[in-house]
């Protein structure tokens, strides 16, 4: 949810990309994806989970990004590194197998939107 909300500050550059949310089990995700898309006219395209699909969801993304709670082991982390895309991960409260640096460092972008979206913009500024 704080990844959608962190859309709605992207207002000015959001309409140049094509966001991709994948593996959402949850559906008020679902619903706040179709609020963006209502308020902003964006298309958002939503993916639940599928253990088998024709090509990997992250193939052809610029940047994959998210927001976890005290875990990323459910991201697709290895897919995105198997296909160098480069990534963006903010963990709330993590456990300790998931304290590393950068984790630490992107701790606040975990709880202030604000602050993920301008890290979705400045990694995304050279394809905008």
């Amino acid at each position: 949810m704080l990844t959608v909300s962190a859309l709605h500050r992207c207002t000015d550059w959001l309409p140049l990309v094509r966001p991709r949310f994948i593996d959402v089990t949850d559906e008020n995700v679902v619903l706040a994806c179709q609020a963006l898309r209502w308020e902003l006219g964006v298309e958002i395209e939503v993916l639940p989970p599928s253990g088998m699909r024709a090509h990997p969801p992250l193939r052809g993304a610029h940047l994959y990004a998210g927001i976890a709670f005290r875990s990323a082991g459910h991201m697709r982390l290895v897919e995105a590194a198997a296909l160098s895309v480069p990534v963006i991960l903010a963990i709330q409260f993590p456990e300790e197998a998931w304290c590393s640096r950068s984790v630490i460092l992107h701790e606040d972008a975990a709880f202030d939107p604000g602050i993920f979206a301008t890290h979705l913009h400045d990694a995304l500024r050279q394809w905008l």
